[in-house]
């Protein structure tokens, strides 16, 4: 999916798929987009990207368990998910999503 012109792009590798986006896009998505590119956190050079059978379900247990995340869950129609963003311990940008039902 995605080609030269878009700042999107993955590819299928067995059971996982290896996602290649915008350093400047997903900053917009968790709301860092005004910080300088090379700082900590605001341009995540890797994200762990993990799909879930329910965006909700997981953002309610994780922050029951004390997770503080970046974004509460919402649709992002124009990525096709419903989404939430949040950080390991390590400062690793983690975003769990659930692929919206588009009619």
């Amino acid at each position: 999916m995605g080609d030269e012109n878009s700042f999107y792009a993955d590819f299928e590798a067995g059971d996982i798929t290896l996602a290649l986006f915008d350093r400047r896009e997903m900053s917009q998505a968790i709301g860092t987009e005004n910080l300088p590119i090379e700082s900590a956190p605001s341009m995540d050079k890797v994200s762990l990207i993990l799909n879930v059978d329910s965006v909700d379900e997981m953002y309610a247990r994780f922050r029951d368990k004390g997770v503080k995340f970046i974004t509460e869950p919402m649709d992002r129609e124009e990525w096709g998910i419903r989404v939430a963003h949040f950080r390991d311990p390590d400062g690793t940008l983690i975003e769990i999503y659930e692929p919206l039902n588009l009619k």
